[in-house]
């Protein structure tokens, strides 16, 4: 690894930011290019030429250093800093099904639950707006025993509330759920059935109409 005097580390950042200030790209990288033999994090390395790459509005650029950084942080076991990387990959490309996936996946790891599962509704509704149900359902078996109970209930109503509003076929997929968030209600109270009912209604007129069949015929 090659040594830098404190001083000279200190004159090759400061010409590093002043290269990215000025726009002048392939300095800066070469600028970079330099500093990086001192680094020991190879992710924070990757994730530094991420953000110079990003600054230069470089995006495919900056996401595949990105994705190197995030992968080397998962590999060292640092799952809060690979989250954060794939958040900002998130910001980039919002309606990516990859990267969502592996953010996730990450937030399940760690137990931040929360976070995990508003990156999971996320998905259900990009996965709804492209009309990739099948892809949705099949992502669902994959990721569903991972999820507690309660909470499946939750992406299941959100999966039909969306799909209701998008005009969305009815398909046996979406009618088991449908089945399955309904006898959920039930076994609570009337109230929450209730409220379920006035979503789909003001939803959509077909699913709404389907509810009320399945409580005339007892689910």
């Amino acid at each position: 690894m090659k040594q830098f005097s404190a001083d000279k580390y200190n004159v090759a950042w400061y010409k590093l930011a002043e290269f990215v200030a000025r726009g002048e790209k392939e300095r800066a990288l070469g600028m970079y290019r330099l500093l990086m033999h001192s680094f020991e994090n190879e992710a924070l390395a990757s994730q530094l030429a991420g953000d110079i790459f990003l600054s230069f509005n470089d995006i495919a650029d900056a996401v595949k250093k990105y994705e190197q950084a995030a992968y080397l942080y998962k590999k060292n076991n640092q799952c809060i800093e690979a989250a954060a990387v794939y958040e900002h990959i998130i910001s980039l490309y919002p309606d990516s099904e990859i990267f969502l996936k592996a953010l996730f996946e990450l937030y399940m790891r760690i137990d931040h639950e929360k976070r995990g599962f508003e990156v999971l509704e996320q998905l259900v509704v990009i996965y709804i707006n492209k009309n990739q149900l099948d892809a949705l359902a099949s992502y669902m078996q994959e990721v569903e025993q991972t999820i507690p109970q309660y909470k499946l209930f939750d992406i299941y109503e959100k999966i039909i509330i969306t799909s209701a509003h998008t005009d969305m076929i009815l398909t046996p997929f979406l009618s088991e759920y449908m089945q399955i968030v309904m006898m959920a209600f039930m076994k609570k109270n009337g109230d929450a059935l209730q409220l379920f009912l006035e979503k789909l209604k003001a939803a959509n007129k077909r699913y709404y109409e389907y509810s009320c069949q399945l409580i005339e015929n007892d689910i």
